[in-house]
Order: structure tokens, then sequence, then C-alpha cells
């Protein structure tokens, strides 16, 4: 009769103790979650200048609208953007504000010494945190050239730059500090794709679903894709493919815009992306971190099938400008000054890059990509 009566008494207080175990995992589970909402809320907001004037989009040089697989002629060529953004003259024309985020981004109209004129979007190194880091734009749109063609690719051209410490007060910010070691504004100029539609606008027109959550970027189902028309199919596996690969743990339905004829969908935000922490809001929405489509356009597999590595370590050093005269320009990436931070500094030389770290994490991520095509849990067309 003992053991009897003993067995329900412990059974209640396992019971009681597992009960008291899950009310406390919840309780921290909601501090972590409340501190996350802190912390983005009052440390991520924009970190950027106030800027009141505005883009004069007619004094841009045409063709302003970049060039896409099947679409429209004239165009402008990624190439042809790069060439102007990495111009040993660049000077600022123009700024204004940008219509929303919470990342310090502004746009800029810049133009070369030939007179080519370019809307951006601009990144300073000042924007930075620990979360949020402007040069992960730089690296996520490198790393799609391994395994895309221009014409395929869906992350905008983005090239560094350092404006003159008083060339960039006198346009744009007149508190703003050069980066440490230099007497210029060091940042990132993501090409601004004119002329495009933003998610909310598509939706609008019906050419995209329209979720109850507006910031849901609900660009993939099975059925939509499946129905698309081949075009339509390869852009969205790219797309997916790119944004799980860079882990863009920002993806919402403001981070994409997109050309209507033909349709043509690009993400436009990877600052957050590689190794950072997700925007809490992406626990509640379509996560295209993930990577939900069941097929890739076999070219674009057979390029995946080929990288090693060493194809990766490339992204080490995207990208350095040196002092030539008095301003800093583009030159050919050396090795890496230092493997462990993602801007380098030294002497009169600027290097942008991933880190080993991130260089880990990403290969990862290659790797799974490669066995699931190895296996045939993820098909070509």
């Amino acid at each position: 009769m003992g053991e009897v009566g003993t067995e329900p008494g412990g059974s209640r207080r396992g019971r009681r103790l597992r009960r008291a175990l899950v009310g406390l995992l919840v309780v921290v589970a909601l501090l972590l979650l409340v501190a996350i909402g802190f912390y983005w809320w009052f440390v991520m907001r924009d970190r950027g200048p106030v800027v009141e004037g505005e883009i004069d989009e007619p004094l841009l040089t045409e063709p302003t609208r970049l060039c896409v697989r099947g679409g429209r002629r004239p165009c402008r060529s990624v190439d042809s953007v790069e060439q102007v953004l990495s111009a040993p003259i660049l000077t600022i024309e123009q700024a204004e504000a940008t219509s929303g985020g919470m990342q310090g981004a502004i746009s800029l109209a810049v133009e070369d010494g030939q007179g080519t004129r370019l809307r951006t979007k601009w990144r300073s190194h000042q924007s930075a945190s620990i979360v949020n880091t402007p040069v992960k734009e730089l690296a996520a749109y490198g790393l799609q050239a391994l395994f895309l063609e221009p014409e395929d690719q869906v992350i905008p051209p983005v090239v560094g730059a350092c404006f003159e410490v008083e060339h960039y007060r006198a346009e744009v910010d007149p508190a703003a500090d050069a980066l440490e070691g230099t007497d210029c504004v060091y940042g990132f100029l993501a090409y601004w794709l004119v002329g495009s539609a933003t998610i909310y606008a598509a939706r609008e027109d019906g050419l995209l679903p329209r979720p109850e959550d507006i910031r849901d970027p609900q660009l993939y189902s099975a059925e939509r894709f499946r129905d698309a028309d081949p075009a339509t199919r390869r852009n969205l596996a790219i797309l997916n493919l790119v944004t799980h690969l860079v882990n863009n743990g920002d993806a919402h339905a403001g981070q994409f815009v997109l050309y209507e004829e033909p349709l043509r969908l690009f993400v436009i935000d990877n600052s957050i992306a590689f190794q950072s922490i997700a925007n809490p809001v992406m626990t509640q929405i379509q996560d295209l971190s993930e990577l939900m489509v069941p097929s890739i356009p076999a070219d674009v597999a057979d390029r995946l099938r080929g990288l090693q590595r060493a194809d990766l370590d490339a992204l080490a050093s995207l990208e350095e400008l040196a002092r030539v005269g008095g301003a800093f320009e583009h030159v050919e990436p050396g090795e890496p000054i230092d493997p462990d931070e993602r801007i380098r500094v030294t002497g009169d030389r600027i290097q942008a890059g991933l880190t080993t770290a991130d260089l880990d994490d990403l290969w990862d991520r290659f790797e799974g990509v490669q066995e699931r095509l190895a296996s045939g849990a993820l098909g070509t067309f």
C-alpha cells in the first residue's frame, strides 16, 4: 500500500517540477524576446544623417534600368554600373532621405568624371552595429557572382567608396567623421533600381498575393512556383537560393522590389546576413533564409557543384582602396590584412571582406546545397 501511495505523490511532484521548469523557460524566452526587441528598437533605429534634399531623377544618366535576362532594352549593364561607382573621380551631387528602414541608409546621386550620374543607396561605416553591418551588402553582391551570370543576379551592384570628409560634410552630413586612420568617409553604394516597384505596390496591382501581415514577403508557394512561367520560376529559384546562402536574417517584404515587365524580383538589403542576429519578425513570417524551392536552374546547379572552399575564400578580400595622390582609388585586392575583421585599414589602404568565421559558416551552407543536389532532395529544371 505504501508503494501505491508513493507513486501518485511522486508523480504529482514530478508534474509540478516539470510545470515549474516549463514556466521558467517561458519566462526566460519572453525576457529574451523583450531584450532583442529593445535592442532592435533603441539601438538599431536610424543611425544616418538627417537629409532634407531631393534627387532630381530627370538629371540621372539614361539608361537607368538595370539589364536583366529577357528584359527591355536599352538598359544599363552590371559592368557599366560598377565602372561608374568605382571611378577614380566620384562626387556627390544630391542626397535624399529614404522612405523607410532603421539602418541609416540614404540615397545619393553620384557622378563620375565623365558626367555619368547614377542614383544609389548609401550606408556609411558610421551606420554599422554588431547586428547590422553595411559591408555585408558588398559581400552578398560578391557572393552571387560566383555562380550567377550578371543578367540573373538578384542583388543590384554594390561598390565601396571613400568620400573626402569635407566634401561629404558639405553635401550630406556636417557632423560626419572620417574612417579612423583616413581622411574620408567610407561606405557602400548600392545601385538604386529606378522604375522598380515595391512588394506593396505589386500587391495592389494584383501581381503578388496579399497576406494579412504586410511584412510577410510570401514570395514562394509550391503552387505558384509550379505554375509560373519559366523566366519567373528561374528568378524565384535564384532569389531564394541567394537569400539562403547569404543567410539573410531580415527578409521581410520591405527588402524586395521588382521590375514588372518582365516580373523580376530583387533583394535590396543584405546588411543583416552571414553571421548575425536575425530580425525577430522573421519568426512570424515566411523566412526566405530557408531554402524553400524544390528545384533550381540546371546551369546554376552545375556551377554550384563545381565550387570549392578556395573559391569562397576570394570573398575574404572583396575590394581594396589605396591612396593615389589625394584620394582613395580602387586597386586589385590583396591578401586579407586582418582575416578577423570585415573592414581593415592600414597605412594608405582600406580593405573590405568577410572574416574567416563568416566564410566557415558560408561554406557549411554551400555544402548543404551541394549535398541536397547530390541526393536529389533539390532538383533542377
